[in-house]
C-alpha cells in the first residue's frame, strides 16, 4: 500500500487510556473496512473485543518538521536534496519526508466536483511546478535509458534492492488474486500507465490478452523488447488515460500507481465504461487513496510528491477514500476495497 506521506506518522500501542478512534482506524485498515461496511460498529468495539489482546497499534500524526510557504523555500529544500542524493540515498529519502507545502484547505470551494475546486488545484500545480498549466504530453514523459531497462535487469531488478523487488512480487500476487476473485473468467486486460512493463509482462505470461497504454514512448520501447525476448504478444499504445488503440472491450482495466496522474479522472471513468466487456471490472492498485487525506482530492503536498512536481512537472494527485467511493458511485460503479496489511490496497469497480 502507498503510505500517505502527507503527514509523517508513528505507531503507538493502543491502550484504554490513550485510545484514539481515528488513529486506530488509520493503523488498522482491516478494521476501517469492517466499520465502513457495518460488520462492527466502531473502532473501540474492535479494540475492546480483540484488538487489546492482539496488541494492535494506532497511528498518530506527527507534523513535518518544516512547512514551506513559498516556492523559493521549496527550491532551497530541493537543492539540498540534490546534493544529498549523491551521498546517501537513505538520508535523501528521510530528508524528503521531512517537509510539506502549506495549503489553506479550509479555503477550498465546498464542492469537490465543481469547476472552481478543480481550478484551485490547477492553480496550485502551476505555482509549484512553475508551468503554465498541466499538459500530460509535456509533463509526464521522461527519458528512459533503453539499455538499462531491458534484460537482464529490467525494473525493479535494476534497483538491486531485494526488499523493494520482493514487495513488487507481493503486490503483483495480490492483484492477480483480486482479478481471479472479481472476474474469474477474465481473458483480456488493458493496463493504463504500464511504465516499462514489469506487471504487464507477467499478465501476458498468465495467458491474458494484454494491451498496454503509456504516455511515455520510451517505456513502451522497453516493454516491447521484454515481451519479444519472452515470445509474448503484447499490444502497446502511446496515449493518455482517455485513449485506447481501438474499440476493443476488455475484461480487466488496470491502473497500478498511475490513476493519480489523471487530472480528467471523471472523464476517464466515463470513457472506461466503453472499454469494459460484460462483467468487466476496473482495478485501482496501490493508488494514492487515503482514509486520512486532508481534502477530497487534489495535489499531494508531501516532500516526495513536491520533488516530482517541481523536478519533472508530474501531476501527483491524492484522493480521500470517501470522495473516491462517492465519485465512482456518481458515475454508475459499485466499488469494493481489498486491504492487504501494509502491502497494498486494491479498489475494484464494476458498472451497475
Amino acid at each position: 500500500m502507498q503510505n500517505n506521506p502527507q503527514i509523517a506518522e508513528f505507531d503507538e500501542l493502543a491502550t484504554e487510556q490513550n485510545f484514539d478512534e481515528q488513529a486506530y482506524l488509520i493503523a488498522n485498515i482491516d478494521v476501517a473496512h469492517a466499520v465502513r461496511i457495518g460488520s462492527i460498529p466502531c473502532a473501540r468495539a474492535h479494540f475492546d473485543q480483540v484488538g487489546r489482546l492482539e496488541g494492535r497499534k494506532q497511528r498518530r500524526p506527527k507534523p513535518p518538521t518544516r512547512v514551506l510557504h513559498t516556492v523559493a523555500e521549496l527550491d532551497a529544500e530541493l537543492a539540498g536534496l540534490a546534493e544529498l542524493r549523491h551521498k546517501s540515498f537513505d538520508a535523501f529519502t528521510e530528508r524528503r519526508m521531512g517537509f510539506s507545502f502549506f495549503e489553506d484547505v479550509a479555503g477550498l470551494p465546498a464542492d469537490p466536483f465543481s469547476f472552481d475546486y478543480r481550478a484551485a488545484q490547477v492553480a496550485l500545480y502551476r505555482k509549484i511546478s512553475g508551468r503554465r498549466g498541466y499538459d500530460p504530453w509535456e509533463s509526464e514523459p521522461v527519458p528512459v535509458h533503453f539499455a538499462s531497462g531491458i534484460d537482464p535487469y529490467p525494473y525493479p531488478f535494476m534497483t538491486r534492492d531485494i526488499a523493494h523487488i520482493g514487495n513488487h512480487f507481493i503486490q503483483l500476487g495480490y492483484i492477480m488474486r483480486a482479478i481471479k476473485e472479481a472476474n474469474p473468467r477474465a481473458k483480456s486486460l488493458i493496463e493504463y500507465g504500464c511504465g516499462s512493463g514489469f506487471f504487464t509482462v507477467k499478465f501476458a505470461q498468465c495467458g491474458l490478452d494484454v494491451t498496454a497504454v503509456d504516455i511515455n514512448r520510451d517505456n513502451l520501447a522497453v516493454l516491447e523488447a521484454l515481451a519479444a525476448a519472452r515470445k509474448l504478444k503484447v499490444r502497446t499504445f502511446n496515449g493518455t488515460f482517455l485513449e485506447a488503440p481501438d474499440e476493443k472491450r476488455y475484461d480487466i482495466v488496470l491502473f497500478y500507481e498511475s490513476f493519480h496522474h489523471c487530472l480528467d479522472f471523471e472523464a476517464a471513468l466515463i470513457r472506461l465504461r466503453e472499454r469494459l466487456a460484460p462483467g468487466g471490472i476496473i482495478i485501482f492498485a496501490n493508488e494514492a487513496i487515503y482514509l486520512d487525506f486532508p481534502k477530497p482530492w487534489g495535489l499531494r503536498l508531501d516532500g516526495p510528491s513536491l520533488f516530482e512536481i517541481r523536478t519533472h512537472g508530474w501531476l501527483e494527485l491524492g484522493f480521500s477514500e470517501g470522495f473516491f467511493f462517492e465519485m465512482l458511485e456518481r458515475h454508475g460503479y459499485t466499488a469494493e476495497k481489498r486491504s492487504h496489511a501494509d502491502v497494498i490496497d486494491i479498489f475494484t469497480a464494476r458498472p451497475n
